[in-house]
């Protein structure tokens, strides 16, 4: 699970839009329920979802964070602009979509992106039940989408000014915490 590569590096501060405790997604879990160290983690660290940060607290506090790991919400132009890593694997990137930098243009617009893509949403069935999907979107900011050979395959990607901005295209590509 990438919070045991990341915990033993980094003081780790979870944030979701209301603070409090976040909503799970039951699909992750029963997709999940196979994956040893998943398994664990929700044995053992249900803090880290129950006990988040409300998101406004930490705006314009991009200068205390060495970056910030996206799985949605706000905050992410701040980041960038501030030379600080802006990560997003699977659904995250759907975080950057109309996120406009200081200089009036889209945080996306003419970088190089990965995330869930169109085909996969379609074949787990949730094309459906979302307000957008990820791949098109993305690309109507402006963004340049790139996909792993092969469903579900692994790809990751960094982008942005300085390579500060990296994406992965689903959960098999959550190796893109290495990058930090």
């Amino acid at each position: 699970h990438s919070y045991y590569k990341l915990a033993p590096v980094f003081d780790i501060m979870v944030s979701s839009a209301v603070g409090d405790e976040a909503l799970l997604s039951p699909q992750s879990i029963e997709a999940t329920k196979e994956d040893p160290g998943c398994v664990v983690f929700l044995k053992e660290n249900s803090s880290v979802w129950k006990n988040t940060a409300k998101l406004d607290t930490l705006l314009g506090k991009a200068s205390e964070f060495a970056g910030i790991f996206c799985v949605g919400g706000h905050g992410r132009a701040g980041f960038l602009e501030a030379g600080k890593v802006v990560s997003a694997v699977c659904h995250g990137p759907a975080a950057l979509a109309n996120v406009k930098l200081s200089n009036g243009t889209y945080l996306i617009a003419e970088q190089n992106f990965i995330g869930i893509s169109d085909v996969e949403e379609d074949i787990i069935q949730f094309s459906r039940d979302m307000s957008f999907l990820l791949e098109t979107e993305l690309r109507e900011y402006g963004g340049i989408y790139e996909k792993a050979v092969g469903r579900f395959g692994v790809k990751v990607l960094t982008s942005g000014e300085n390579g500060k901005l990296y994406t992965g295209q689903n959960t098999s590509s959550s190796a893109l915490q290495y990058l930090f």
